[in-house]
């Protein structure tokens, strides 16, 4: 299928969740914009913008980083369907990024008509977001592009050592039975381990997703996901994959690396369990 500029803009890509990584983005971005303004000093033509000294650069650099730092931890807060991780995408960066723009241009066009009266005027509005865009947007472009070459590369290669890893495993026998209790004993669930895809925390309960002939199926239990793992740790191929999930290695039909994460796929089921990095390197394990 050739690339469109639609399907491109609708690829995965990774939404910034880390606190120390909100933090190393403003700062970065924060600082590229403050060396810019200082070293080259861009006027667009506008001879008024010259007066600018570089303490009221410097001052307009923190309420950059400030807002930016706003918009990565409040903004995500307040609007979760439309910052939901699993569905960022480039689309979406570039519109947050234009948005964070249009919002830095003006509280930046604000700050200056306060220390500087007389340059209020709409060219000089108009000069400030081009300014702007210079410095943050293009940039934001190309950093876009790297970030999907280099996690699509990282993402691709975890997915092949897993793979790699799962075919030392695939002969192994895996028909014992499993049994789950709820938290208060009073029901029971069983199934042979070779029927099991996943199990999922949700609140309180965990659904365990199995397939019978082709069949997939869930059941709801009363149990926390910790409590059904030290259960199951008898259980070889059962292992943690996410916070979230405990995965069947048996039943397992491949894992696939793209910009946002790993992703496990399995046998004639459209489901899909997501593989977190902090336990990648163990999941796939034997005893």
């Amino acid at each position: 299928m050739p690339l469109t500029l639609k399907s491109y803009l609708n690829r995965p890509f990774p939404f910034i969740e880390n606190v120390v990584h909100k933090i190393f983005i403003s700062t970065f971005f924060s600082l590229v914009i403050f060396l810019f303004l200082v070293l080259f000093k861009p006027t667009f033509g506008n001879d008024q913008l010259a007066i600018i000294t570089n303490a009221t650069l410097g001052t307009i650099t923190i309420l950059t980083w400030a807002f930016i730092m706003f918009s990565l931890i409040v903004f995500p807060f307040l609007f979760p369907t439309w910052f939901n991780p699993k569905n960022w995408n480039i689309k979406k960066t570039l519109i947050y990024t234009f948005g964070q723009i249009i919002v830095i241009s003006i509280l930046n066009y604000l700050f200056l008509r306060i220390v500087y009266p007389d340059l209020f005027t709409f060219l000089n509005l108009f000069s400030i977001f081009a300014i702007t865009t210079l410095i943050g947007f293009v940039p934001t472009l190309l950093l876009i592009v790297y970030i999907e070459k280099q996690q699509q590369y990282k993402n691709a290669k975890m997915a092949s050592m897993m793979n790699e890893n799962l075919e030392l495993i695939s002969n192994l026998p895996h028909n014992n039975r499993i049994e789950f209790y709820s938290d208060n004993k009073m029901e029971k669930f069983e199934l042979l381990e070779s029927q099991l895809l996943y199990i999922k925390s949700e609140g309180n309960y965990v659904r365990i997703v199995y397939q019978i002939e082709k069949v997939t199926m869930n059941k709801m239990l009363r149990r926390s996901l910790t409590a059904i793992e030290a259960e199951l740790s008898q259980h070889d191929a059962i292992k943690k994959c996410h916070r979230s999930f405990l995965v069947n290695l048996f039943s397992i039909s491949e894992i696939v690396g793209n910009v946002r994460n790993c992703n496990i796929t399995f046998n004639d089921s459209e489901e899909t369990v997501p593989v977190s990095r902090a336990f990648y390197k163990d999941f796939i394990k034997i005893k």
